[in-house]
């Protein structure tokens, strides 16, 4: 593709306010089908499910149009209407706002990144019983090979507190690899999962050296 680097920036944010203006546009048309109770009539659990069933498209997805559809936050569709705040942005506000913040909480939140909003939420929310059983009981976890097995993606969702500890055992792991600058920090995380896989597998034998990657050379050793 033609264009200099910052031309191609251009185009990129271009196409990502365009995507706000589309799900701007299908907010008010997934409104009028929840009030029709569209997903009852057609035998679907829930207007998430229906939805997730039409558009094809993941279960996560559709639960956060259906979130922003009902929230009839006008400053919010406004704003993703004109192209000027993501459809992940608009979604973590509308949590906030629902979580109980302030004007002035919300402002200061388009200073952080997705993950300091949830962080933010997560301080004005408190959590019930019930609000931790549905946690528990969300938690999964997927990998699912390529055809050929030649990789494997991994992904899911977990409780606060496993997920800490999952956090912590990659990070202590990460820390007993020797410095390599070609690594990411992904990379090595990813590194990490292998070798506690391989320590469990091996009895907790204390972390062998990682295979080597597709290209033949070993990614870490940790002996």
């Amino acid at each position: 593709m033609e264009g200099s680097i910052d031309t191609l920036e251009q185009r990129l944010a271009e196409a990502a306010g365009a995507l706000a203006q589309v799900t701007a546009a299908m907010l008010p048309l997934i409104r009028t089908l929840d009030v029709a109770q569209v997903a009852l009539v057609d035998g679907s659990r829930s207007l998430t499910e229906w939805l997730a069933s039409r558009l094809d498209c993941e279960v996560s997805t559709a639960r956060r149009l259906v979130m922003l559809a009902r929230a009839e936050d006008g400053e919010v569709e406004a704003a993703l209407a004109a192209g000027e705040m993501s459809v992940d942005r608009a979604a973590a506000t509308v949590r906030l706002k629902a979580a109980g913040a302030d004007g002035a909480t919300v402002e200061r939140s388009f200073g952080f990144d997705l993950a300091g909003v949830r962080r933010l939420t997560a301080a004005h929310t408190p959590m019930s019983a019930g609000d931790e059983r549905d946690v528990f009981e969300a938690r999964f976890l997927h990998l699912q090979p390529a055809l050929d097995l030649t990789s494997y993606r991994i992904w899911g969702e977990l409780p606060g507190i496993d997920g800490a500890i999952v956090d912590k055992a990659i990070t202590t792991t990460v820390d007993r690899f020797p410095h390599d600058p070609k690594v990411t920090a992904a990379q090595a995380r990813a590194d990490a999962l292998t070798v506690i896989c391989q320590d469990a597998l091996a009895g907790g034998g204390g972390g062998g050296p990682v295979p080597a990657c597709a290209g033949g050379s070993p990614r870490h050793d940790v002996r």
